[in-house]
């Protein structure tokens, strides 16, 4: 007669995995190994009572009639043995608990628990290869809230969330396919990991990620630290990451975060690329020795700070501020599909180079206070003081048009064309002043010195354009 003292795993009729059982009658969920000893247990809530501190515990299956949440307060070690089916247990645990797979899950896929560590307890599931060390932790979770502690080496994870908690991810193993988040105060760690959608919040809520590939980022409040990490989505329907709380921190040369939308918040990047767009609809976002795609600034503060590049598109400003204080050598650079456009809001640049600013328009600002510059056209305000203009490819000059009002108080053109609006010049130096006859009586000369100053007649047409008539009275 079986006395139910041990069990052998058997295959399911169907062949699909296996199930331990001591003669066929009776079927074990667990089994606890202590001191060189193991018992079989028909309920993996009987395996947590029967074991000690210290003893291992084997899950071979999980059986769904058995309570959904089971819990215990040991310091143990659990294997994951056997298949379990995907309406995994939850398991909470308030003690010093680590998963391993024993390496005889015929799918572990299939396991998907859902674990809460409670605040004072702690989780650990590290690395994992099998024999020839070519395949990572296959254990999937559907999901780890973390209250306590938890250092993970690898695994695959549904959601992930420090709430309140300590999470440390370490290892290339580690993937969290939909959710990772930082909320209530938790801090999170993490090395090289694969991230679907992470999210910060709560205002002392922490988050310091190195080398890791992120498809989306969301920020509403804490402080997220991103070094040599990569934010982007191959994903068409992609929204794009959002700050609009607490502050983010980009740093490392290998950085590059893809269709940045900042609402609120602080913004720092110090290195990579921001590729995309960046759109700034608040908050303040500050760039230094990086590469800028392009971007669209319609509230909120943004600078372009030194060593940084704006490449390839366009400078948006609808409102807020942009400065660019960008050093000697940087700035908005002199290609032909780079420009600024000045809608606005105001722009100021104090160091760096702006090649061409296409348009100031009625209501905006800008002023050009150091650096370089090169076309401008103004039917806004626009202020220079102390900037230098030079050539854009083969032209500099800045052109004044109807409504517009320009201001040299003190810096150097090397041209400035007055067809409508204002002129008024109290300091600098310019090589060619080119008026209207028509916009004489709008130029106001107090001081500052001129090469040439050259008045010349046209005609305005029916549709407000002017048209150059014979020179008349240089």
């Amino acid at each position: 007669k079986c006395n139910h003292s041990g069990a052998v795993a058997i295959c399911r009729e169907d062949g699909s995995s296996r199930r331990w059982t001591c003669c066929g009658e009776v079927f074990y969920q667990a089994r606890v190994t202590s001191n060189g000893v193991t018992q079989y247990y028909k309920t993996i809530q009987e395996a947590f009572e029967a074991a000690g501190d210290g003893d291992t515990v084997g899950i071979l299956e999980f059986d769904t009639a058995e309570a959904k949440e089971i819990s215990t307060n040991k310091d143990l070690t659990i294997e994951l043995v056997g298949s379990v089916s995907s309406n995994g247990p939850r398991f909470r645990f308030s003690g010093n608990v680590t998963f391993l797979s024993a390496g005889l899950n015929d799918s572990p896929a299939a396991f998907s628990p859902f674990v809460i560590v409670e605040k004072g307890g702690a989780l650990t599931v590290p690395e994992y290869y099998d024999s020839e060390e070519t395949v990572p932790n296959a254990i999937r979770f559907t999901s780890i809230v973390v209250y306590g502690t938890a250092e993970v080496g690898g695994g695959a994870y549904h959601y992930l969330t420090a709430d309140g908690g300590t999470v440390n991810l370490s290892g290339s193993g580690v993937q969290v396919n939909s959710q990772l988040s930082v909320q209530n105060g938790g801090k999170l760690t993490a090395d090289g990991a694969q991230i679907d959608w992470f999210n910060v919040s709560g205002g002392t809520s922490t988050a310091t990620v190195t080398g890791s590939a992120i498809e989306q980022l969301t920020v509403t409040g804490g402080t997220a630290t991103l070094d040599n990490c990569t934010v982007k989505s191959n994903s068409p329907t992609s929204g794009g990451s959002t700050v609009s709380g607490g502050s983010l921190t980009v740093s490392g040369s290998s950085s590059e975060i893809k269709d940045l939308t900042v609402k609120n918040g602080d913004v720092t990047v110090t290195g990579g690329m921001l590729t995309g767009t960046l759109t700034v609809d608040g908050g303040t976002v500050n760039v230094t020795n990086t590469v800028v795609k392009g971007a669209e600034i319609n509230a909120g503060s943004f600078t372009l700070g030194e060593k940084a590049v704006f490449d390839e598109h366009e400078l948006h400003i609808c409102g807020g501020e942009a400065i660019i204080d960008a050093g000697d050598k940087d700035g908005i650079k002199d290609n032909t599909s780079c420009k600024v456009i000045v809608e606005g809001g105001k722009l100021t640049l104090k160091s760096g180079e702006i090649g061409c600013i296409t348009d100031i328009k009625s209501g905006a600002q800008a002023e050009l206070n150091g650096g370089n510059f090169g076309i401008v056209w103004v039917s806004g305000k626009l202020t220079v003081n102390g900037a230098v203009q030079k050539k854009y490819k083969t032209d500099s000059y800045i052109e004044i048009s109807r409504g517009g009002e320009a201001e040299l108080l003190s810096g150097s053109c090397d041209q400035i064309i007055v067809r409508g609006g204002k002129l008024t010049v109290s300091g600098g130096n310019c090589s060619l002043l080119d008026v209207a006859a028509y916009c004489w009586d709008n130029v106001t000369l107090s001081d500052g010195s001129f090469g040439v100053i050259r008045v010349e007649a046209y005609e305005v047409l029916a549709d407000n354009t002017v048209k150059k008539l014979d020179n008349i009275g240089y």
